[in-house]
């Protein structure tokens, strides 16, 4: 078999018309169809990118020898190992982002402690986390949004942890 022959086999294999593998390999329907008849054959790189969009080896399509099934194993394996390795990734991130929200709320905590202001009505401490969010006092507003940014974060990195071990 040529290796016209050999494209045509793949491209019916996998069921794409000429036009759709021509769109594919940004070429035209008529180079396609003219490398399927072995009218012009396709430069190196042209005949690697076909060989790699149909995970085969560029040795099969040039002279027909070794078969494409290691190849597409290979790959399978390589996105296994890839999508694994992208996972733990993702869980590490959250679990830092559930520790950076848990501190979060622990320097909130230490911090309304620490201020001695007092509240009209509820006396002396934790006066930070009874203050309104329209406040003019710039430190009290930027208590408050860490405060919101611990417990969203917590809940976030909470609900994706448990998604996933469920998973």
């Amino acid at each position: 078999m040529t290796l016209g022959g050999r494209i045509r086999e793949l491209r019916k294999k996998h069921g794409l018309s000429q036009e759709q593998l021509a769109d594919k390999l940004n070429v035209s329907r008529q180079a396609v169809q003219k490398r399927e008849s072995n009218i012009n054959e396709p430069n190196i790189e042209t005949i690697k990118c076909i060989a790699c969009y149909f995970q085969v080896d560029y040795e099969y399509l040039l002279n027909g020898k070794a078969p494409n099934s290691p190849l597409i194993e290979i790959n399978e394996k390589n996105e296994r190992k890839i999508f694994n390795e992208t996972r733990d990734r993702i869980n590490v991130l959250y679990y830092i982002l559930l520790v950076i929200s848990v501190l979060l709320l622990i320097i909130c905590f230490i911090w309304a402690l620490i201020d001695k202001r007092t509240h009209p009505t509820l006396g002396e401490g934790f006066y930070v986390w009874y203050i309104p969010f329209y406040s003019s006092d710039a430190e009290l507003i930027v208590f408050q949004l860490l405060n919101i940014v611990g417990f969203v974060g917590i809940i976030i990195s909470l609900l994706k942890i448990l998604n996933r071990k469920e998973k």
